[in-house]
């Protein structure tokens, strides 16, 4: 896990998943998930609001 400090106060914490090939970023303080998934050809990027 890597952590990474915003200007607005916010941390948001990168997770990856080697299986997966997904890229996981959580935010602390606005608890927002965004997910990148690497494929061979298309990159994808999922976005999920947690609430």
């Amino acid at each position: 896990m890597t952590k990474q400090d915003s200007p607005n106060g916010d941390t948001c914490n990168i997770t990856y998943d080697d299986a997966e090939r997904e890229v996981t970023f959580y935010y602390l303080q606005s608890q927002r998930t965004e997910k990148t998934r690497l494929g061979d050809l298309l990159r994808r990027m999922f976005i999920e609001a947690m609430g």
